[in-house]
């Protein structure tokens, strides 16, 4: 793959990648300490053979990074990969298994309990993705709403739609009351949910029953309150737009809250 010739062309460049080329530049950069530093790490440790030794690299940083991002957003298999960048298709696990931790670092998502600042608190909006897995003994379960196999995350966001924190991943059949509370991020009373979120402090929609339909303030309540939580459900439109969140996952589960995160720092990329 040509990079230089791609990046002549900014917006195919944005369209197979998710961002531009200034923007890919700016994140091979950030990367390079990162990757240096882990690099240097796994080198120290003892080793049988002589230093120095050893299969090299085929690929660079900046061509590691773009199979990583290409895999996120086409979601093809890795004989394709190994075709497209000229490299055995063994040898692609190797590149992601280095690379990946060390992208989802650049991006600092949090993903555990936070205290979010003042000034971000004050428009948010949380909700759970599920996504369709493959038949697993561990780390997935079947969900009654996708009536599948499915993992679950929970997302928080702003009134811009940049991604503020990031859930674990769990089981498709954990309801979004109990991930919230496993979370251990503390959203305003203001913040907006759907539903699911019953139970807790945050806004969510007034329910009509056979017995007691709404009244006309609750309606209208629920209007406003819909258009202002429309926008996570844009959020989560962009980010199935990685087809690595849109299809059913394939690869092991303890990977995919890093592919999750990854692909919610490049949104947020995009979106900077």
């Amino acid at each position: 793959m040509n990079l230089q010739k791609l990046k002549q062309s900014p917006k195919t460049f944005s369209r197979i990648f998710g961002i531009e080329p200034h923007q890919f530049d700016e994140l091979v950069v950030q990367v390079e300490p990162l990757w240096q530093k882990a690099e240097s790490k796994r080198l120290r440790h003892k080793r049988k053979i002589k230093k120095g030794s050893g299969r090299k690299y085929l690929l660079n940083l900046e061509e590691s990074v773009a199979m990583l991002l290409l895999y996120t957003r086409s979601y093809v298999n890795h004989v394709f990969l190994a075709a497209l960048f000229d490299i055995h298709e063994s040898g692609i696990c190797r590149y992601f298994a280095r690379v990946r931790p060390v992208v989802e670092s650049v991006f600092d998502i949090p993903t555990e309990k936070t205290d979010l600042r003042e000034d971000e608190i004050l428009k948010l909006v949380v909700d759970a993705t599920e996504q369709r897995t493959e038949r697993r003994s561990n780390g997935s379960g079947y969900s009654g709403k996708k009536k599948a196999e499915t993992i679950k995350t929970q997302v928080v966001i702003d009134k811009k739609g940049l991604v503020k924190h990031v859930s674990d991943s769990v089981p498709g059949n954990v309801h979004d009351k109990k991930l919230y509370d496993a979370s251990g991020i503390k959203l305003p009373d203001n913040a907006k949910g759907d539903l699911a979120y019953l139970g807790t402090n945050i806004t969510i929609p007034h329910k009509s029953s056979k017995l007691h339909s709404l009244t006309k303030t609750q309606i209208l309540f629920n209007g406003r309150h819909s258009r202002k939580r429309i926008i996570i459900e844009h959020v989560f439109a962009r980010l199935k737009s990685y087809q690595i969140l849109a299809n059913r996952f394939r690869g092991h589960l303890e990977n995919y809250h890093q592919y999750f995160v990854i692909v919610c720092g490049l949104c947020n990329l995009a979106r900077a």
